[in-house]
C-alpha cells in the first residue's frame, strides 16, 4: 500500500488532477489507512478530491447508475 500511496503522492504533486484518480482497495480497512497515510503525504484537501473506494462500492455504484 505505500506504493500506491506513494504514487498518487508523486501524480498529484507533478500536476495531476486529484479528482480524476481512483485508487480501489478490497476492504474497508485499506481504504481507511490509505486514506489516513495520504492526508499525511498530500494534505486533507487533495485527499477529500481522490476517489479511494472499495471494489464492492465502486461496483454497486456502477450497478446503480
Amino acid at each position: 500500500m505505500q506504493v500506491l500511496t506513494a504514487r498518487i503522492a508523486h501524480l498529484v504533486a507533478g500536476g495531476v488532477d486529484p479528482a480524476s484518480i481512483l485508487a480501489i482497495t478490497f476492504t474497508r480497512k485499506a481504504k481507511a489507512e490509505m486514506e489516513s497515510r495520504l492526508v499525511a503525504m498530500i494534505g486533507a484537501d487533495a485527499t477529500a478530491a481522490c476517489c479511494i473506494a472499495t471494489f464492492h462500492s465502486v461496483g454497486l455504484s456502477m450497478l446503480r447508475r
